[in-house]
């Protein structure tokens, strides 16, 4: 009897496969944008673009040796299982493999992405199984999906509205903690939580790429809500080792366990939460409300408002604290949020508001929107010198800065010479320089202090503090340590860079310059503010380790706060979980 070949491939040792991605535009179509050596090619069984065309999911059909990942003992039947490769996903700007998953029994008919960002993928095996795989973030407590009860929101919002050149984002999370004087209740809390995404929806939100840097996806709210208990603290030790006594009590960074953490990189990709919530409940009785949200979704003075909403809820105070939903009072959005709701007349955006939210827009509304045009005209007038793409100069003008980021580099600044005399400077402040510097770059302009002072131009970061964002710069976040509308004036200069313009040194040497250009601009145009007064009237009765001591712990003025009594120009309410 003559024994059965075995089926074979053409597939030998030696032969190369590729994975292209081909132009579809009319001038360039067929050329090859970027290919990838890949094994097995005569397995493929799916090769799929995600919903946004930023992800390549391929699947794989048969068990080939080159996808074998590795031998696993199977102790029940003493014999060795072989996994192999049965899906991999790989960006499509390079190529590079992202992930893969690996199977010791499916074979792959088809795979394709879900039409929803951040919902993973689906495929069906030869076994007749379907399967959705999503990715899973662990977490230590237990997670609550909050949804709204009723209302009609937008279905989504942009962020990037401004400049389609020079968009810039710098994003991070902040984290603002308050000492609750009593044991918060799990289901109260939790129909307070649902209460407050009813009125605040954009807390619920996700990133989402699109044909845009970032939109927010309005169509299935939710965040986190954790709980866990701190039976070996209360609130006096916590108060001590976490923060300072009295007027001025700041919560150290990094955050401890009562913090819910952020996953930043995650949330741009729209895989995680923007906004999230943790009680902790202490040994005394009192609790810990920890609430976590990312740069460039709010600001203090919204989530001291968000922390009053809370309050609100939590004891049944329907009327206190609550303006009507966004989809009516405009006011209860970031600036660059609302604006971008242009489909609401103005009338009906004032019918239902409230008196003080009335007041607030027709104060602003004729400001912000002259700002917003004088913006535009500025950027029209100054176009870049050389032609180069709205992708390639948005491309040399991202940033993406997660905390510890800004943490180091805010701390390398603190020591740098030119900084060392100035008392006190912001994250914010760091901030608005990086932008300063990237949109010298992406207009093919000199950065300031770094060339020869003939041949300057102006161009403009107008901030528009009391909103928190920017009217020039796609927003880069909520700048909450300005008060007032303020506009300062960047020189860029057009001379060819010095040889080591962009070693670590000069660049550091250049920002610090620039970060103390935009602090002494703020300070000319405002008294500081009652944090700020805080902080120098302290630290003009310490000596220099008590000063450093104090900045240690306070470590940065603007983003972390625990039981002020006024964040921005906000009341906080730090009674109002107590029922009267």
């Amino acid at each position: 009897m003559q024994a059965e070949q075995p089926e074979t491939y053409p597939y030998h040792t030696g032969q190369r496969y590729e994975l292209r991605i081909y132009s579809l535009e009319p001038g360039s179509f067929g050329q090859i944008l970027t290919s990838c050596p890949i094994h097995a090619a005569h397995c493929l069984t799916s090769v799929q673009f995600s919903p946004t065309s930023q992800l390549l999911l391929v699947s794989y059909g048969r068990r080939h040796i080159s996808l074998l990942r590795s031998l696993v003992a199977d102790g029940a039947s003493a014999s060795v299982v072989p996994v192999h490769t049965i899906v991999e996903v790989y960006r499509v700007a390079d190529l590079s493999l992202l992930c893969v998953l690996p199977s010791a029994e499916d074979e792959v008919n088809a795979a394709c992405f879900h039409p929803k960002q951040g919902h993973g993928f689906a495929y069906g095996t030869k076994e007749g199984r379907l399967r959705l795989v999503r990715h899973v973030i662990h977490s230590e407590t237990e997670t609550i999906s909050l949804r709204p009860e009723a209302g009609t929101l937008p279905s989504q919002s942009r962020l990037s509205h401004l400049d389609r050149v020079f968009r810039i984002f710098l994003n991070f999370a902040l984290s603002q903690c308050l000492v609750i004087p009593q044991r918060l209740e799990r289901e109260r809390f939790i129909r307070a939580a649902q209460r407050v995404l009813q009125s605040y929806p954009e807390i619920g939100s996700r990133y989402q790429l699109a044909e845009t840097p970032y939109t927010l996806d309005l169509s299935e709210l939710s965040f986190p809500v954790s709980f866990a208990e701190w039976t070996s603290c209360d609130a006096t030790r916590f108060e001590q080792n976490y923060a300072w006594r009295g007027s001025l009590a700041t919560t150290k960074i990094p955050d401890p366990a009562f913090v819910h953490p952020l996953e930043v990189p995650e949330a741009l990709k729209g895989a995680a939460p923007l906004f999230a919530v943790r009680v902790t409940l202490l040994g005394d009785g009192c609790s810990i409300l920890a609430i976590t949200s990312m740069h460039g979704l709010t600001d203090g003075r919204r989530l001291a408002r968000v922390f009053n909403a809370f309050a609100a809820a939590y004891r049944g105070d329907e009327d206190s604290c609550f303006l009507p939903a966004p989809n009516v009072a405009r006011d209860t959005w970031p600036w660059h949020i609302a604006q971008l709701l242009p489909d609401l007349p103005a009338d009906a955006a004032m019918a239902e508001d409230s008196p003080e939210s009335q007041k607030f827009l027709h104060s602003q509304a004729g400001l912000l929107e002259q700002l917003y045009k004088q913006a535009l005209e500025r950027e029209q007038s100054e176009q870049p010198q050389h032609d180069a793409t709205d992708e390639e100069l948005q491309e040399q003008a991202t940033v993406l800065l997660d905390r510890d980021d800004m943490r180091s580099l805010k701390a390398q600044l603190q020591r740098h010479p030119h900084l060392t005399d100035l008392p006190i400077f912001s994250t914010n402040d760091v901030i608005v320089a990086l932008a300063w510097l990237l949109k010298c770059d992406a207009m093919g302009c000199h950065r300031p202090f770094q060339g020869p002072s003939e041949s300057k131009r102006k161009c403009h970061l107008t901030i528009d503090a009391a909103q928190g964002s920017s009217a020039v710069l796609a927003p880069p976040g909520a700048l909450g340590n300005i008060m007032n509308v303020i506009p300062i004036e960047c020189i860029t200069e057009h001379s060819e860079p010095a040889a080591d313009a962009d070693s670590p040194e000069a660049l550091l040497d250049c920002l610090a310059k620039v970060v103390r250009e935009v602090r002494e601009s703020i300070t000319a145009a405002r008294s500081p503010g009652k944090m700020g007064q805080a902080l120098i009237a302290l630290a003009d009765g310490l000596s220099d380790a008590g000063f450093h001591e104090l900045m240690a712990s306070v470590e940065d003025t603007d983003l972390m706060f625990t039981n002020w009594d006024q964040c921005g120009m906000e009341t906080m309410d730090f009674g109002g979980f107590i029922a009267l």
